[in-house]
């Protein structure tokens, strides 16, 4: 977890100047390819026998890195694509989907490691 956080820490910074300077879409884009290579990557890693704590702490730090990317893009791309009159609510909504699928995932991921076991 600390790995996964430490990037919002160290790079907040400069993802937000980053997100302002550039075309936030396909910044945007590239987190998501980030996120997604990292992830295939590390399957294809554990699934050949390369096990250590090292390349999981690894994979969670660029999936920090591409994270807080994808929510400083998310954050700064809404006002421009929802009414003002109802930015509140996207807003608010943004932000259920972002804790409820972290919430709800988690649990979905435990139920499934305990029932392989």
């Amino acid at each position: 977890m600390f790995a996964s956080m430490l990037p919002g820490v160290l790079f907040g910074s400069l993802i937000g100047v980053l997100v302002d300077r550039f075309d936030r879409r396909r910044l945007l884009t590239l987190s998501f390819l980030l996120s997604s290579s990292n992830i295939g990557c590390l399957a294809v890693l554990l699934s050949l026998g390369f096990e250590s704590p090292w390349l999981i702490i690894a994979s969670a730090f660029l999936l920090g890195i591409s994270f807080n990317m994808q929510i400083t893009c998310t954050n700064s791309l809404m006002p421009a694509i929802v009414p003002k009159q109802s930015l509140f609510n996207a807003t608010a909504l943004q932000g259920s989907v972002q804790h409820g699928s972290g919430f709800f995932g988690s649990g979905f991921a435990g139920l499934v490691m305990m029932s392989t076991k």
